[in-house]
């Protein structure tokens, strides 16, 4: 089968972590946190692999115009009591 034919390439995570310039274990710690990294492709119980394709789709979605840029701010207030919401929240005397 010519690489024409294969419908995606596997990549390891050392190749991945080359790609993106972190370490083996940060593509790890990304997996087990599930947190914003690449997905993954688990074969069998312990290889992990990363699909090239969808690689380079997440690497294109993290660009950003600034460090402030409002995809990485919450787009809510969070859920919970701050501090500021318990004192206002108390009956005053």
């Amino acid at each position: 089968m010519s690489d024409a034919q294969i419908p995606f390439q596997l990549l390891l995570p050392k190749e991945v972590a080359k790609i993106l310039g972190v370490s083996v274990s940060t593509l790890a710690a990304w997996r087990h946190k599930r947190s914003d990294g690449p997905i993954f492709i688990r074969v069998g119980r312990r290889a992990i692999r990363y699909d090239r394709t969808a690689l380079f789709e997440w690497i294109k979605k993290q660009e950003r115009v600034s460090t402030s840029d409002p995809r990485d701010l919450p787009l809510e207030k969070p859920i919970g009591n701050t501090k500021k919401e318990r004192w206002n929240d108390v009956p005053s005397r």
